[in-house]
C-alpha cells in the first residue's frame, strides 16, 4: 500500500475495466465474470440432477468454459 500511495492517481479510471477486456481480447485471454460463474454453477447443479448426485463439478477449464458459453 505504501507504494501505491507514492504513484499518481490514474486518468482514466472510468475506463479502465473496457481497457482490460481489450487487453485480454488482444491475448485471446478468456475473462470470467459473476455471470460467468452464476451459468457455471446452474449448469453443474443441472448435471448434478442429471447424474442423480449431489455435486458435480467439470474436470477440465475447457468443460467449464463451454458449460458458460464461451
Amino acid at each position: 500500500m505504501a507504494y501505491l500511495h507514492t504513484q499518481p492517481p490514474m486518468r482514466d479510471l472510468d475506463n479502465v475495466v473496457d481497457k482490460f477486456k481489450e487487453r485480454l481480447a488482444e491475448t485471446h485471454q478468456r475473462l470470467v465474470d459473476k455471470a460467468h460463474l452464476a451459468k457455471l454453477e446452474a449448469a453443474e447443479m443441472s448435471e448434478a440432477q442429471k447424474r442423480g448426485v449431489e455435486e458435480f463439478k467439470y474436470s477440465t477449464n475447457d468443460a467449464m468454459f463451454t458449460a458458460m458459453g464461451y
